[in-house]
């Protein structure tokens, strides 16, 4: 098998493809055998759906925070599963920090949803 690599095209395009829901699928199976529990996953998730709900523009500061938010937890938590959570975590944040400012806000909509079918896998896969 081929290894996980997360593309940042599929946070232009929201996921929507075959590709990326294979990939969703593997990794929510490698968070899950590797110990990601699902409090740690929703500690994260909770944070991004504020941030959503309460609207991108008027919460940037709490997405700056996201990537210390990953940071600490992977310094608490330490395995291995988190760790590679951590990983693609950053690298989507990164892409989105360093895009065009007009395209943050959509980049952002399309990384929740992301995320929730990343978190929809690993419970899937019998993460608790």
């Amino acid at each position: 098998m081929e290894p996980l690599k997360f593309k940042t095209e599929w946070i232009e395009i929201g996921g929507a493809s075959k590709e990326f829901v294979d990939f969703a699928n593997q990794f929510g199976r490698v968070l899950k055998n590797g110990r990601l529990t699902s409090s740690q996953f929703r500690n994260f998730y909770s944070t991004l759906k504020t941030i959503e709900m309460k609207g991108f523009k008027n919460t940037k500061t709490k997405f700056y925070m996201l990537k210390p938010l990953l940071a600490y937890g992977q310094a608490r938590h330490g395995s291995t599963g988190y760790g590679e959570f951590k990983k693609v975590m950053d690298q989507c944040l990164d892409f989105i920090m360093t895009a065009e400012e007009d395209q943050q806000e959509p980049y952002f909509k399309n990384f929740c949803r992301i995320v929730e079918a990343i978190l929809a896998y690993h419970r899937a896969h019998g993460g608790n």
